[in-house]
C-alpha cells in the first residue's frame, strides 16, 4: 500500500523559530510517489508541494524558511492533503511543546521525543503521548457540588475516626478530652 504521512515535525525549537522550525513527510511505501501538488497545512496557512516525487522509505524535510509555516507551540495542528485536497492526516497535540522536541510519530501514535530529522524516529525519552483525542471535549472531567460535599463530608469522618483514634491510644490524650 502507498502510504506517505507526516512522520514529524518541531514545533518549538530553541533558538529562532522560524529558522528552525521543521515537518518531516515520509514515504512508508516500497514505491515512489509522487506528491507534487501535495499540501501541508499550519495556522490556517498552506505550503503546496511542487515537483517532488519521494522515493520509496525516503524522508522528505520541510524547513520553514521554505514553508513560510508557523508551527504552533501550543495545541498545534498539521493536515496534509493530497493533490484533490482530501486529508491524508490531521495530527495534533494538546498543551505547550517542549522546547526542542520533537512530535513524533510510531506506530499510530505520537510522542514529543528527541529530533530525528531524516532518520527513523527514536523513543528514548517521551514527554506526552497522544491519541486520537476527539474535538471540543474538556480534558479534565469538572468536578459537581455533590461530589465536593460528599468528598467533604467523607473527609470529616476519616479525620473524626482518626483523631479518635489518637486520643483513645494515648493517656496524656485521654485525660485532656475524657
Amino acid at each position: 500500500m502507498k502510504m506517505v504521512y507526516i512522520n514529524e515535525w518541531l514545533p518549538n525549537p530553541s533558538g529562532n523559530e522560524a529558522q528552525n522550525e521543521w515537518i518531516e513527510l515520509y514515504n512508508d511505501s516500497n514505491s515512489s510517489i509522487n506528491i507534487s501538488g501535495w499540501s501541508i497545512v499550519s495556522e490556517n496557512k498552506t505550503y503546496q508541494i511542487k515537483n517532488k516525487i519521494l522515493g520509496s522509505k525516503e524522508y522528505l524535510i520541510l524547513k520553514r524558511t521554505e514553508t513560510k509555516l508557523p508551527l504552533a507551540n501550543q495545541n498545534g495542528e498539521l493536515k496534509l492533503l493530497d493533490a484533490n485536497k482530501n486529508i491524508i492526516q490531521k495530527i495534533n497535540f494538546f498543551g505547550q511543546a517542549p522546547e526542542n522536541k520533537s512530535f513524533s510519530r510510531f506506530d499510530n501514535d505520537f510522542f514529543f521525543a528527541e529530533p530525528t530529522p531524516a532518520k527513523e524516529n527514536k523513543q528514548i525519552f517521551t514527554t506526552q503521548i497522544i491519541k486520537n483525542y476527539p474535538e471540543n471535549l474538556p480534558l479534565n472531567k469538572l468536578i459537581n457540588v455533590n461530589e465536593i460535599i460528599f468528598f467533604g463530608i467523607l473527609t470529616g469522618i476519616l479525620l473524626s475516626l482518626i483523631m479518635w483514634i489518637i486520643i483513645k491510644n494515648h493517656e496524656n490524650l485521654k485525660e485532656l478530652f475524657f
